[in-house]
């Protein structure tokens, strides 16, 4: 786990969901983005305002909302609460 971690970035969830332990295979490994390199890539090539929408969900449902094959709603206070209770009326 602490090879992986060094060498291919892999947090210790990673390493768990992704089975590294019964696979070493060295290309299988290297095959993911860790959230290390993800994250390099996104200060990298995106603006601040981007990152900032692509950091939260909420605002990119909203932005992209018609990609979306589901409604979403935010819930971020007390409120929200009727528009949760609708929302949940609406989606069982």
């Amino acid at each position: 786990m602490i090879y992986c971690l060094h060498r291919f970035a892999i947090s210790f969830q990673d390493y768990c969901l992704y089975d590294f332990a019964n696979n070493n295979d060295y290309d299988y490994r290297n095959s993911f983005v860790a959230d290390k390199l993800r994250y390099h890539y996104c200060d990298l090539l995106n603006t601040k305002e981007v990152y900032q929408m692509l950091t939260d969900k909420y605002a990119c449902y909203q932005k992209f909302e018609k990609f979306f094959q589901r409604k979403v709603v935010g819930v971020f206070t007390d409120k929200d609460e009727n528009d949760f209770l609708e929302f949940v009326a609406a989606h069982s």
